[in-house]
């Protein structure tokens, strides 16, 4: 399908936000959009956004940005619920860690809410990207990061740094232990 920047940015906000609605649900108190059209707006100026279509249809997405010579970060990855269980996500995550491998970047990071008791959702992601050969490398109480966001969280929540080593000969692998820890509240 063709889109104009405005209409791609207002469509990506919408998938993202329904997308993150049940999560939002379990973690926070008051359910707020994950994104904005602005926001995904400048992500497309940066070059920083992928999308999924299927049928021509827009199923999912992922914000990308270069953290530094050797690694990508990977925010906001996103499917639409009616697209859920198609191996979008695993499409969108194969797409990036190929295209950080070539681009000589061989570390592919991304951070996780990880509540205290653990959520159904928030379990089965963490669980999905474990699987996918990602491992914690970090962890920092999310009121740190967030202090807006996290007066409105249900739990205590840790944002968890995730990391995985994509090489150029194509093996993957975590990419170190853990090197920071906080504590969650």
């Amino acid at each position: 399908m063709e889109w104009t920047r405005r209409e791609l940015a207002g469509a990506v906000a919408d998938l993202v936000n329904d997308a993150y609605r049940l999560a939002q649900t379990e973690l926070f108190d008051e359910v707020v959009p994950r994104t904005t059209s602005a926001e995904v707006a400048a992500a497309i100026r940066d070059g920083d956004l992928y999308v999924a279509e299927l049928g021509g249809r827009l199923v999912g997405s992922v914000m990308v940005r270069v953290l530094d010579e050797s690694t990508t970060h990977v925010g906001t990855l996103a499917v639409a619920p009616r697209a859920a269980g198609r191996g979008v996500a695993r499409a969108i995550l194969d797409h990036v860690e190929g295209s950080s491998r070539e681009a000589g970047r061989p570390v592919v990071c991304l951070d996780l809410l990880v509540p205290d008791p653990a959520t159904d959702h928030q379990e089965r992601l963490r669980r999905w990207y474990e699987r996918r050969g990602y491992r914690p490398t970090s962890r920092r109480s999310f009121a740190r990061v967030e202090p807006r966001a996290a007066d409105r969280l249900r739990h205590p929540t840790a944002l968890v740094r995730y990391e995985k080593r994509v090489t150029a000969d194509g093996r993957t692998g975590p990419a170190r232990g853990v090197v920071e820890s906080e504590a969650t509240t």
